[in-house]
């Protein structure tokens, strides 16, 4: 086990295994003699994103499509973060990023483009 107690990667904290640590290079997680492959159920954030998102957490929340002040505020933030990951991925707009709710939804709007986008693919 010492290749995981020596990993470079950071340490992460879960209230029922304080030590976990990711296990290189398959960002698997050991834990007490456990190897967690859950990934599709839950995944451990990373403490730069926890840092980034814990405002919108407690004092900084609402809901950004609403026409109230506080809620109409952080659309600003969400086309910033929209901005961002258009940059991060090279898209030609950041309109060509879309944030869903899980990934059931994120599946169901790549599957209804693609047939919007091709529709002669379904024989139709």
């Amino acid at each position: 086990m010492d290749e995981i107690t020596d990993s470079p990667m950071p340490l992460h904290k879960h209230s029922a295994c304080p030590g976990l640590r990711p296990w290189p290079p398959l960002r698997t997680f050991h834990c007490r003699g456990v190897i967690y492959l859950d990934h599709n159920a839950t995944t451990p954030v990373l403490p730069e994103v926890r840092d980034a998102m814990l405002p919108f957490f407690g004092e900084d929340w609402g809901n950004p499509s609403s026409s109230y002040r506080f809620g109409s505020r952080l659309k600003s933030v969400v086309e910033s973060a929209r901005e961002s990951v258009a940059d991060l991925l090279g898209a030609a707009s950041p309109r060509e990023i879309l944030f869903t709710g899980s990934g059931t939804e994120s599946n169901n709007t790549a599957l209804h483009a693609a047939v919007l986008a091709q529709p002669e693919a379904l024989g139709a």
